[in-house]
């Protein structure tokens, strides 16, 4: 009995440290502070804990069973190297708003408030370290900043560690430099990280939300990452062609419908979408939308590449992606005989 509870400590810190961060505690706060969202609207802690679920019921042992360093491997053994460098988009731009809502979740050095509120101000994502600084006496202010900061560091490195990780050995050692040493590829992981981090600099400056970045990040590898990774773990009939049909078809859905976070106007309106503070609100359930069209084009477009080309609708020369895989080029015995003038002596069974 000790033993199980033991156990479940462990597995509950571990879950925390990896699931809960900066944006975590101060996007929450800010969605629940906000008059026109409140707790209904605190989506994103559900929907990654429903991942962490998800993926270890039914992606960890087909990943760990194939010695798979990353999540872009299984996508370059199915698609190919260059498929799998442009999947890597949508979990780079994910690890990218998590470091920027992390950096924007910063921004505690602030000595005398007063009004008007944070509401007013546009400083709503700022509502727990002023709560923290302003509300509390000095040693939970400085105990709560603190494990803030701590929440903020550990999720920083491992949003930072995870895109160069994937761009040094999917993308530099895989497509760029395919000779590279580990030396080599270290550096190109320190360099692609100095770079990300950067660029998640700037994001962060250019965001008013924790929330929104925090969400973003999920978003896109759900929509466009999530369908490819399960038909290349559980689909082997898919191809290449059906994965860039599929990523074209969740692209172009999920940019149509627009983005109030990034200020993308929306073109597609689906269902229910209403014009709320000078920006559309989508209530239609789009993102799950996109998700499950992509999931189809990708099955669907696989098989009807498979069957274009092995019932030669299609010339196999225009085979690129090479679904079919590769054509035998040597010569049958009997045609070299034929060719040569000698004959070939097949070879007797041995027999007891």
């Amino acid at each position: 009995m000790r033993m199980c509870t033991t156990r479940f400590i462990f597995v509950s810190f571990m879950f925390a440290a990896t699931w809960v961060g900066g944006a975590y505690v101060n996007g929450t706060a800010e969605i629940v502070y906000l008059p026109s969202k409140g707790l209904l609207w605190v989506q994103a802690p559900v929907g990654f804990a429903l991942s962490l679920v998800i993926g270890g019921f039914f992606f960890v042992n087909p990943m760990r069973s194939k010695n798979y360093m990353t999540v872009m491997d299984p996508l370059q053994e199915a698609y190919g190297n260059m498929m799998g460098s442009l999947l890597f988009i949508p979990p780079l731009l994910g690890e990218v708003f998590w470091f920027a809502a992390i950096l924007a979740s910063l921004d505690w050095n602030q000595t005398s408030y007063g009004l008007p509120s944070p509401l007013e101000r546009g400083e709503s994502a700022m509502i727990l370290p002023f709560v923290l600084h302003y509300l509390c006496p000095a040693y939970i202010s400085i105990a709560g900043l603190g494990a803030i900061a701590a929440a903020a560091m550990s999720s920083a490195d491992s949003a930072l560690l995870s895109a160069g990780s994937m761009f040094a050995h999917n993308i530099y050692r895989k497509i760029l430099r395919k000779k590279a040493t580990e030396r080599e590829v270290l550096w190109a992981m320190r360099t692609s990280m100095l770079v990300f981090g950067a660029g998640a600099a700037s994001l962060a400056f250019y965001s008013n939300s924790i929330y929104d970045l925090w969400f973003l990040s999920g978003e896109l590898v759900y929509a466009l990452l999530f369908p490819q990774l399960c038909c290349a773990l559980f689909a082997p009939r898919s191809n290449t062609y059906g994965s860039a049909a599929g990523f074209l078809v969740g692209l172009l859905l999920r940019l149509l419908a627009g983005e109030p976070a990034l200020k993308i106007p929306p073109i597609i309106f689906y269902p229910a979408c209403s014009l709320l503070g000078g920006s559309y609100v989508q209530l239609f359930p789009y993102k799950t939308f996109s998700m499950l069209l992509t999931l189809g084009t990708i099955i669907a477009v696989s098989y009807l590449a498979t069957v274009l080309f092995q019932r030669n609708l299609l010339p196999r020369r225009w085979d690129v992606c090479n679904v079919l895989g590769e054509t035998s080029t040597h010569t049958p015995l009997r045609q070299m005989d034929k060719q040569t003038g000698l004959q070939t002596v097949p070879l007797e069974e041995n027999r007891d």
